[in-house]
């Protein structure tokens, strides 16, 4: 078990990446609904971008490292 615990956080960062750019895609989606009229669609908006680049710097390196191998 001792081994398999760094593939298994790997796995769980990437996972909780992919959560979070799931969550900015639907903000984003609401956001586009109610359209950016300066008030909730907006912040929608601007919430649903900020997890889309939260999730990607989250997602990215372990999907790097399972894909190259764990440096």
């Amino acid at each position: 078990m001792a081994t398999a615990f760094p593939f298994l956080l790997l796995v769980g960062a990437l996972l909780l990446g992919v959560l979070i750019i799931l969550v900015g895609v639907a903000l984003l989606v609401g956001g586009r609904r109610r359209g950016p009229d300066g008030g909730a669609g907006s912040a929608m908006l601007t919430f649903g971008i900020t997890a889309l680049v939260i999730g990607c710097v989250i997602a990215v390196p372990p999907a790097i490292w399972l894909v190259i191998g764990t440096p």
